[in-house]
């Protein structure tokens, strides 16, 4: 008897941590899931979207690359993990964005 599991988040929902204008070209996260059956794991954002100028690597959940802001801003998204055998999971996610020089601006 063989039961396909839904993946298993590793990486905890909520805030994802924050990203400083002057950081942000070395900024990264990665979204960790496993499947219980050791199957591959690719991640996709299925509402929401990512902060300008992110990407997020569908096989390795590593979110990097990040644009300039012009204000503080936080963005929330949800990410899907989806398996090998299409059971899929989805959890929230946030990121925090400073502009600025100074870490954590609010000007």
């Amino acid at each position: 008897f063989n039961i396909d599991a839904q993946p298993a988040y590793v990486t905890a929902a909520g805030s994802l941590g924050t990203v400083n204008d002057s950081g942000r070209g070395s900024a990264s996260f990665t979204i960790e899931a496993t499947d219980p059956e050791s199957g591959a794991v690719t991640f996709h954002v299925v509402t929401g979207a990512l902060p300008a100028g992110a990407s997020l690597n569908s096989s390795t959940g590593v979110i990097s690359g990040f644009d300039a802001v012009g204000s503080n801003t936080t963005t929330s998204f949800t990410i899907e993990a989806r398996d090998t055998a299409s059971n899929a999971t989805e959890r929230d996610f946030f990121l925090i964005r400073f502009w600025g020089s100074g870490d954590r601006n609010w000007e």
